[in-house]
């Protein structure tokens, strides 16, 4: 949902407003926001996640396991975040245009790639579910399912991009940075 409504906002401010960098930026912050408080409003329903004083007690064996689980998700994202920072300023030493093209084929990508792995925490469930039953046949149903859509959906939006995409990049950026932004698309 962040990205749809990222998306739009970034349609309005940078395309029709015309605000630029600080508009994409605006509407990041604005779709994360609306975003975290959906969520925040949709967990309170539920007694189970509402906040209570005995929550904040510290479990120092919980807490140690936590720690040794999270420090290689953490160092993990340290070195993508390190990484993209680096490719971030080498992208904007080409200048504005390279920029803005890479930046609406990124978020052109990025809606593509949330579609495709939305379906793997449903295939995931399936597939515990399943393998706690020891039902394998369904599991190899399952995996074979999720394969097919996942390769339909690839077809689908690799054809809609390689006939429209020129257009739908146009929706995003001025046509001096749309070469630089199809080349991204054509590699990515």
């Amino acid at each position: 949902m962040p990205t749809i409504i990222n998306v739009a906002l970034d349609l309005w401010f940078v395309a029709r407003l015309g605000w630029g960098v600080a508009g994409a930026a605006i509407a990041t912050v604005t779709a994360q926001s609306v975003s975290a408080i959906i969520c925040a409003i949709k967990v309170s329903r539920y007694e189970m996640f509402r906040l209570q004083r005995r929550h904040f007690k510290l479990n120092r064996i919980l807490l140690s396991e936590y720690f040794s689980l999270s420090i290689p998700m953490l160092l993990q994202s340290f070195v993508i975040a390190s990484g993209g920072l680096f490719v971030q300023k080498h992208i904007n030493n080409y200048g504005s245009n390279f920029a803005a093209g890479m930046s609406a084929s990124e978020k052109i990508f990025i809606m593509i790639e949330t579609s495709g792995i939305a379906l793997s925490p449903s295939a995931a469930a399936f597939v515990s579910q399943n393998y706690g039953a020891k039902q394998f046949d369904r599991i190899r149903q399952g995996v074979r399912s999720a394969v097919i859509i996942s390769l339909c959906f690839a077809v689908f939006s690799s054809t809609l991009l390689f006939l429209f995409g020129r257009q739908i990049l146009a929706l995003f950026v001025a046509s001096d940075a749309i070469k630089f932004a199809w080349s991204s698309l054509c590699v990515t």
